[in-house]
C-alpha cells in the first residue's frame, strides 16, 4: 500500500462543510491522545496529512471526500484499529470512512511526514490566512514624492 514509508488511505463520509483544519484536528485526537494507541508518553506527535476534494462549483465546500497519508507504522496500526472498531474519528456529527490505497505518495509529502513536526492546525491555518492576506493584490489610489 503506497510506497515504502507511508500509507496512504481514502476518506469519505466527510461532512461537507468541513475544512481541511477540522479534520486534521479530529484525526490529531485520535493520534496524538497521550496515553493512547500511537503514543504511550508526549513524544514527537505523529505527522499526517489531510487533503480534501473540493466541490467544482463551490470551492469553500468539499464534497466528502479526500485523503489521509502517514507513515506506514503509524498507518498500519491506523488501519488495524480502524477495522476492530476501536477507534473512530468524527467530524460535525459524522463518522469519516477509512480505506486504504494502493497509490504511491509523493516524494516530497514522505519526507515531510517522515522528517517534518506536526503544526498544530490551528497554527497552520493562521499562517494560511496571513498568507492570503498577503497575496491578494492591493490597489495604491496616491503616491505623494517628497
Amino acid at each position: 500500500m503506497g510506497n515504502g514509508s507511508t500509507m496512504e488511505f481514502d476518506i469519505k463520509n466527510v461532512h461537507t462543510q468541513a475544512t481541511k483544519y477540522l479534520v486534521t484536528k479530529a484525526i490529531a485526537r485520535v493520534l496524538h491522545e497521550c496515553p493512547g494507541h500511537f503514543l504511550a508518553y508526549p513524544e514527537r506527535l505523529p505527522n499526517f496529512e489531510v487533503r480534501l476534494n473540493y466541490q467544482k462549483n463551490i470551492e469553500t465546500r468539499n464534497n466528502g471526500t479526500g485523503t489521509f497519508t502517514v507513515t506506514k507504522p503509524i498507518g498500519e496500526k491506523f488501519c488495524r484499529l480502524y477495522r476492530r472498531g476501536e477507534i473512530a474519528v468524527e467530524v460535525n456529527g459524522r463518522t469519516i470512512k477509512f480505506y486504504p490505497t494502493n497509490r504511491s505518495v509523493e516524494q516530497g509529502l514522505a519526507l515531510k511526514l517522515e522528517r517534518a513536526r506536526f503544526i498544530d492546525p490551528d497554527i497552520e491555518q493562521e499562517r494560511q490566512k496571513k498568507f492570503d492576506t498577503l497575496r491578494d493584490a492591493f490597489l495604491v489610489s496616491n503616491v505623494q514624492i517628497g
